[in-house]
């Protein structure tokens, strides 16, 4: 079984109104919840069946993830189309505390950041807590 790691992803969009950001935020959700690897994650685990991302809040999207060579360029692939709708937009990765913000950078440079990103938390789950 492959190796998860939980994430809260914020979608931020200055020059944006509240209900475009909401209806971006349920696009992106339904975007990752249609990659093999990625599943929803909230306080209390999902039903084994359930298979989609809900926002928690305005913006911000709690996921599960695969720690994947796919998984991770499907992020980034709908990442950067998100980000690409506008410059000012700003997608946010943050894992145990732990933020990595995304602008219009290219995508192999936002592939080498969230691999970093990711590397940094690999075993968490295993060791207690402490990152490997």
């Amino acid at each position: 079984m492959p190796e998860v790691v939980d994430l809260l992803l914020t979608l931020k969009d200055p020059d944006g109104r509240p209900e475009q950001l909401e209806e971006s935020t349920a696009e992106v959700g339904a975007e990752l919840a249609g990659f093999a690897g990625v599943r929803e994650s909230a306080a209390v685990p999902p039903p084994a069946q359930s298979r989609g991302i809900e926002p928690v809040a305005l913006g911000v999207l709690l996921v599960t993830v695969a720690r994947s060579p796919e998984v991770l360029r499907a992020l980034v692939s709908v990442l950067e189309s998100w980000l690409a709708g506008r410059r000012q937009r700003t997608a946010e990765i943050e894992i145990d505390g732990d933020r990595l913000t995304l602008t219009g950078m290219d995508r192999r440079e936002q592939q080498r950041l969230l691999e970093a990103l990711l590397s940094r938390h690999r075993g968490k789950a295993d060791d207690g807590g402490s990152p490997a």
